[in-house]
């Protein structure tokens, strides 16, 4: 995935919630890592749902946090930040979870990948209504690569999931929560949504 001589990039991984964004990112950077690739992956500070601290975790329980420099592999550091200008990068590979929620993301990502860096970001690219979310979809023309990631939808379980419903009557545009708040569902699911709480079944 990198450029020949090192050449910066931005990678960009994208989708609903519960399609395996995060675990993607944790991928990559773990392959880096083994290439000697030392790399830093960047929290959310707000984002408490499985691990509190500098440890990113996905939904199936995949943790990484900070490890040391081996024989085997570069090191790894993870830190929590709510602005990615405040991050003092030194590494070549860098890591964004949660991209949506910078506001700062558009402007980070492009100077890095000017420094050489190869930026990796994962993110939801529409919020609960739909809606492009942050500076995610901003990102789009400026990167090396796209990918939209799908999951299985959470009410019909036959199609797979492009979008993120939110159960519950709530309005605000970030309120992070998982199974308890959310659900990853198909187009035609998610235009069943308002039934969900009321008891209706899924979607034909």
């Amino acid at each position: 995935m990198d450029l020949p001589g090192g050449g910066g990039r931005i990678e960009l991984i994208i989708g609903p919630m519960f399609a395996s964004k995060t675990t993607e990112l944790i991928t990559r950077v773990r392959r880096a890592a083994l290439a000697d690739q030392a790399a830093i992956i960047i929290k959310y500070c707000g984002d408490r749902r499985y691990k509190d601290g500098a440890i990113v975790a996905t939904h199936a329980d995949i943790q990484q946090g900070s490890t040391k420099g081996s024989k085997a592999a570069a090191p790894v550091r993870v830190v929590t930040t709510n602005a990615l200008t405040i991050v003092d990068v030194s590494e070549m590979i860098v890591g964004v979870d949660e991209g949506q929620f910078y506001p700062d993301l558009v402007a980070c990502c492009e100077r890095w990948a000017a420094e050489g860096r190869r930026v990796i970001v994962a993110a939801l690219d529409g919020d609960f209504a739909r809606r492009p979310f942050g500076q995610v979809c901003d990102l789009v023309p400026l990167c090396e690569s796209v990918e939209k990631r799908r999951g299985v939808c959470m009410v019909c379980r036959g199609r797979d999931s492009a979008f993120t419903l939110r159960i519950g009557r709530s309005t605000a545009l970030v309120e992070i929560g998982a199974q308890e708040s959310y659900r990853t569902v198909c187009r035609q699911c998610y235009a069943f949504g308002p039934c969900l709480e009321a008891g209706c079944g899924p979607a034909p």
